[in-house]
Order: structure tokens, then sequence, then C-alpha cells
């Protein structure tokens, strides 16, 4: 073959790539998350009394501490991939951390420190509808919560337990730049799924004290809001 032809052939195998529609992606995403796992831990504290005041002194130095306190580290993070079947619509999963946070308490009247520390991550596969451009669109479907629950007693890890949890997810999300090969723009994930049950635990000290914190339920909501850097292939 002529190496005019072959010329022609690399050209329309060029032009013909370039204009393709690609139908995959792949992304990643961070940000901060967000739950109802500490507030759900953090009204249990209160109601079983681990809410009392921590004084501490330091030389000619002093101060108090209320409990219960919530820490939450705010971030987040996951990888997604999907593909289009058609022009609009296409399915999708994903995997990542979506909250992170602890619930700390005190009693004060057996000295006991009762922390809990709530990890969640989640898998998440579901449908995806957007405009003609792929600059915004929704997706919903199944998802599973892991949720990593760890019991710290006196600052000292005693337990830790991690829950499959069954639910539905739903994302929204838009492209502040929506190149053909890649994009950049925000997200938001929102999951509702089944509780996971902390189990009741007590604690006593040598001269009779007593303190127990009561059965509860945490978890049901998760979600993030993310910046996103995608990338689109055939």
């Amino acid at each position: 073959m002529k190496k005019s032809h072959l010329l022609v052939l690399l050209i329309t195998a060029i032009v013909f790539t370039a204009s393709a529609q690609n139908k995959n992606y792949l992304s990643i995403e961070a940000g901060g998350g967000f739950g109802n796992a500490n507030a759900n831990i953090f009204s249990a504290m209160q109601s079983s009394g681990f809410a009392d005041k921590d004084y501490i002194d330091f030389f000619i130095f002093g101060w108090e501490t209320q409990f219960p306190k919530k820490v939450n580290d705010g971030a987040s993070f996951r990888l997604r991939g999907g593909h289009f079947f058609k022009k609009n619509s296409g399915a999708e999963i994903a995997y990542g951390k979506t909250f992170s946070g602890t619930v700390k308490g005190y009693d004060a009247g057996t000295n006991t420190y009762l922390f809990y520390t709530s990890d969640i991550n989640i898998l998440y596969a579901g449908m995806i509808f957007s405009d003609s451009v792929h600059r915004a669109g929704i997706s919903f479907g199944p998802a599973l919560s892991f949720y990593r629950l760890t019991r710290f007693v006196n600052r000292t890890e005693d337990q830790k337990n991690t829950s499959a949890l069954p639910g539905g997810l739903v994302s929204a999300w838009f492209n502040f730049l929506n190149k053909k090969i890649w994009y950049w723009g925000v997200r938001t994930d929102l999951m509702l799924s089944s509780p996971v049950k902390i189990q009741s635990v007590s604690f006593s000290d040598p001269s009779g004290s007593t303190a127990k914190f009561k059965e509860t339920k945490a978890g049901s909501v998760a979600g993030s809001i993310d910046f996103v850097l995608g990338f689109r292939f055939q």
C-alpha cells in the first residue's frame, strides 16, 4: 500500500477517534462528609449520664472540659467509574470514605472516659441520567454502608466491629469545566440506610459507683459534598 494511502487511513482513524463519543469515565473525588452518627451517639451519651465535667490541674493552671464532645474529621474521598449506554443514561459504581467522627463521654462517678469512633465507607451502584453533554445529572441506586464502630474505654481501644448496612443512595453533580476528555466539578451524595445497633455497656469502681451507657442506634444518614476530577474515554 502506498504511503499516501497509509497517511489517509491514519488521519481518518485520528479524526474518528477524536469525534467518537467517550462513553466511559473515571473520577477521583474529595471533600467533606456529614451524617447523623455523631449526633445519635451524643444524645445517647447525654441520656446515659456520660455528660460530666472533667477538671485538669497543671501546676498553677487549671481548666475544665464539658462532656460529651463531638469531633468530626470532615474528610471524604472516593473513586467512581461509569458507562453511558445511551447519550443521556448509563450506570456507575463508586466506593470510598464518606464519614468519620468521634463522640467523647465522661462519667465522674466511676471516673470513666467512654469514646465511640464511627468510620463509614460506602459501596454504591446505580443508574445515571444527565444532559446531552454530561455537564450535570443525577444518579440513584442501592448501596451498602460499611460502618466500623470503635469503642475506647479510658482512652484505650476496647472493641471494634464493622457492620454492612443496606440502603439507597442519591447523587447529583455539576461540572464547572466540562471538556471532551476531562472534567472538574462538584458532586453531592446522600445515603439512607438501616442504622447500626450499639450495645449497652456498664462500668463500676471499687467504691461501688456504677455507670451504664444505654443501647442505642446510629448512622442511618451519611453523605458528602466533594470536588470531582474525572476523565472520559471510549
